[in-house]
């Protein structure tokens, strides 16, 4: 700036003209320019440790008035006017103005980094601390919040709520949809249930679909019920994630300090236990901790374990119940009935086990091996001269989630030369009632193979005849809570005569379940019902006994199997 305005001062009077366009319009933009950039970089209220950030925004400011003040001398030499005699000395100000700025970006950059280094800091610290997908605290922070409300309890004589919570069928709606569907219902949970507890309290999500909630001043265990009751009925409510409307239940169990337990871990120990017993109970409520759980979860604990070894330790076994034709009294199928022989509590039935297995993930291998070894059955039925009888399994709602499940099924057949209608899969109506649209593809993805479909327990559940037209059904199996009383009672006789009806008019196959006496099984003639299964008409025996019994009946030794 000075040295032009040196050569401006020797310019001739003709040439003012000239020199103002090119010099002092030149100063004005470059004033101008510097007052705005200054106004860039002016530090807000959050930068007020930004030492270089102010120097470079003073700098600035400084540097552009300098400018202007350029642009005002041109001017005054143009109109005749004198040049003041600093003019010289305004060079020696250029310099120091450029050296301030330029120490003001280094220190910028600098303190750019440090407080770079900072915000990592913190974010490490953060994600320490927190969950990364919900923002929620995580289990070390939730330990420290739960340590320090324990210490004031002591100290006040208060009480101190842990509340359990884990989320009833996620997994099923993780597998269906995606983890990134399954990832954004967490994070909608997570804020719902933040928004339906105190300011107080602290909500953490320690692991997948987990979640726990410290109540750190309860004057009750009835408070810490309330606020699970609350919690509950608030997830309850539907959610919409990526244009899917999802249903999910909670189960919680509440432990309260100090009845529960004094320290941090046999407080959440107890309320996991309180937990399981929920949702054993049904889901979708909460249980409190009672001392008497524990030797339950340690009995649940003990069979988890005995059943992870039963499927390599050869243990599992299959017992076959025959169905017979109501009409001609021969068998027509075999339903496939696991069993578990424990070494040391004896041959259990499913009811005992199958619960652990679902929640754990081992119905899935256990499913498979039913699968494969029913299918093998099959083979030698065909073999013993019963090349018509098909083998019915029943499919898990893990089973049912899996996505390679069609292919599995593809594979069994082929590897066991089972002709796939004599594979029949049976669902019971609340497991195809949960996930509606998955349910129908997965079926008709196991319809397309060849292999039929049965719905299990039929009239215990929604009883939806509209879904059984939806979904690629067979066969329609009426629940024995149906056939008990159809000959003593006229209002059962009348429920069970409608669902035969109903069935058959749709198309489908009608087995009656649980036939015991001769005067159902006369009902079911009457009604003109397809099949019938039961104790009356054949009790569940291993695969050799069904074996021989068919090559007896095929001999024409027996028609059917009594009691």
């Amino acid at each position: 700036g000075a040295a032009t305005t040196f050569a401006f001062v020797a310019t001739p009077d003709g040439a003012a003209l000239r020199h103002f366009v090119r010099v002092g319009v030149r100063s004005l933009l470059v004033g101008l320019a510097f007052l705005v950039g200054a106004a860039g970089v002016w530090p807000t209220a959050g930068d007020a440790a930004r030492v270089g950030r102010r120097l470079v925004a003073a700098g600035f400011v400084l540097f552009g008035a300098q400018q202007l003040h350029y642009f005002g001398i041109t001017t005054a030499r143009v109109l005749g006017w004198g040049v003041p005699g600093y003019v010289p000395l305004m060079g020696i100000a250029d310099l120091i103005l450029q050296w301030t700025i330029g120490l003001g970006m280094v220190m910028c950059l600098l303190e750019e980094e440090r407080f770079s280094a900072m915000r990592a800091a913190r974010r490490a610290e953060h994600l320490a601390y927190h969950d990364a997908l919900t923002g929620l605290p995580n289990r070390r922070l939730l330990r420290d919040h739960l340590e320090l409300a324990l210490a004031q309890a002591r100290r006040t004589g208060g009480r101190v709520a842990v509340v359990f919570l884990d989320l009833d069928r996620f997994k099923v709606i993780n597998d269906s949809l995606g983890h990134g569907v399954g990832d954004r219902l967490l994070d909608a949970v997570g804020d719902r249930i933040r928004h339906a507890v105190r300011a107080g309290d602290t909500l953490a999500r320690i692991g997948g679909d987990e979640f726990t909630l410290l109540l750190p001043a309860v004057a009750d265990p009835d408070d810490a019920g309330a606020v699970a009751r609350k919690v509950v009925e608030a997830v309850r409510a539907p959610f919409t994630v990526d244009g899917h409307e999802l249903f999910v239940t909670a189960s919680a169990g509440i432990s309260v300090a100090p009845d529960d337990g004094a320290d941090a871990d046999t407080l959440l120990k107890h309320a996991d236990v309180a937990m399981y017993r929920a949702k054993e109970a049904g889901s979708d409520s909460f249980a409190f901790f009672a001392p008497e759980m524990n030797a339950r979860a340690a009995e649940r604990l003990a069979l988890e374990s005995a059943l992870r070894r039963a499927l390599p330790a050869g243990q599992l076994r299959l017992l076959f119940q025959p169905v017979f034709s109501v009409e001609t009294g021969r068998p027509v199928a075999a339903e496939a009935l696991l069993r578990w022989a424990h070494p040391e509590r004896g041959v259990l039935a499913p009811d005992a086990f199958l619960g652990v297995a679902e929640a754990t993930g081992l119905i899935v291998p256990i499913g498979a091996w039913v699968l494969r070894e029913a299918c093998a059955c099959a083979r030698r039925l065909r073999a013993a001269g019963a090349p018509e009888l098909a083998v019915l399994v029943n499919l898990s709602a893990r089973q049912l989630a899996e996505a390679g499940l069609v292919e599995e099924v593809r594979a069994v057949l082929v590897d066991e030369a089972t002709p796939p209608h004599l594979l029949e899969l049976e669902i019971t109506e609340s497991l195809a009632m949960r996930e509606p649209l998955a349910a129908e593809a997965a079926l008709r993805g196991l319809r397309a193979l060849g292999v039929r479909i049965s719905v299990d327990d039929f009239g215990t559940g929604y009883s939806s005849f509209g879904y059984l037209r939806r979904f690629p059904v067979d066969t329609l199996k009426i629940d024995r809570s149906f056939v008990r009383d159809v000959d003593t009672d006229e209002g059962g006789a009348a429920i069970a005569a409608a669902i035969i009806a109903m069935g058959q008019r749709l198309g489908l196959r009608v087995v009656a379940e649980g036939v015991e006496r001769e005067g159902q099984l006369a009902f079911l003639r009457a009604q003109r019902c397809d099949a019938a299964q039961g104790f009356h008409l054949g009790r569940p025996v291993p695969a050799e006994a069904l074996e021989a019994m068919l090559r007896g009946a095929c001999a024409g030794e027996v028609a059917v199997a009594g009691d």
